[in-house]
């Protein structure tokens, strides 16, 4: 049992108590509601990749043309995550040169990093051009669709 000193000093009133209950619900309903669509594209490419003649007939009627195109598009995505992944990595490698004070920011070198950090410039560097980029997005939704 609370002392009687205590008793009584938060006092909330039924509207924000039915507001806060709202949030919470909502809230577990959203996180509830992504895990489960999130758990069946992981089912699914399991299945597609595991069980191909199950997911042919379970999920596309026997239409092989369309399993070729996801499994080439799996085939995609799995490589264009392993890049990512790289690359956050040697962004994060920039980020420990600056946490372990290798790098000390100021205007000027803040200035210079930009200028290497320019989009156009980024692009040049690796050997890429704009139109490059619109054509090959381009050619991956082509694939896709």
């Amino acid at each position: 049992m609370l002392p009687t000193s205590v008793k009584g000093v938060i006092t909330i009133s039924n509207n924000i108590k039915i507001l806060l209950f709202v949030i919470i619900m909502l809230s577990n309903l959203l996180f509830f509601g992504m895990w489960v669509f999130k758990m069946l594209q992981e089912v699914r490419n399991t299945i597609l990749t595991k069980m191909e003649k199950v997911y042919l007939y379970l999920f596309l009627c026997g239409d092989r043309n369309k399993l070729n195109k996801l499994k080439n598009q799996a085939l995609i995505d799995e490589e264009n995550e392993n890049l990512r992944e790289k690359y956050y990595s040697a962004v994060n490698k920039l980020k420990e040169v600056y946490k372990e004070g290798k790098l000390v920011l100021t205007h000027q070198t803040l200035e210079r990093a930009l200028v290497y950090l320019n989009i156009d410039k980024y692009f040049q560097a690796i050997g890429v051009g704009k139109r490059e980029v619109e054509e090959v997005t381009k050619k991956r939704f082509d694939r896709v669709a």
